[in-house]
């Protein structure tokens, strides 16, 4: 199936980090279904690896571990596309400076 405008798509990025499981879950809103058609949400995971997850595995160190990337199309409940390629953060640091696997931040993307 394609998206329709209004469709709601989820992406879990699943990560490993210290043995234990992190995901970070995202949700985009289709506004302009024009042109996009099976296969989208191997589109959608193509772009969003080329900007939203270097800009994150920038700031991971190498111990984090992208293990997948699950992409739903919530609206329809039908669409879903699963990335197994794994990825590890790019920082580098010792291991005297890494965090615990229970610290969080917020980020807010301004407009």
């Amino acid at each position: 199936m394609g998206a329709s405008a209004g469709d709601l798509i989820q992406c879990v990025d699943n990560q490993i980090y210290l043995g234990q499981q992190v995901l970070n879950v995202y949700y985009y809103r289709v506004t302009d279904p024009l042109g996009i058609a099976d296969p989208y949400l191997n589109l959608f995971n193509a772009a969003f690896s080329d900007t939203v997850l270097t800009a994150v595995r920038g700031i991971q160190i190498g111990q984090v571990s992208h293990v997948s990337r699950e992409w739903k199309n919530l609206s329809n409940g039908v669409d879903l596309y699963v990335d197994g390629t794994v990825l590890d953060g790019t920082h580098t640091a010792p291991d005297s400076e890494m965090l615990p696997s229970f610290i969080s931040a917020g980020f807010i993307l301004r407009r």
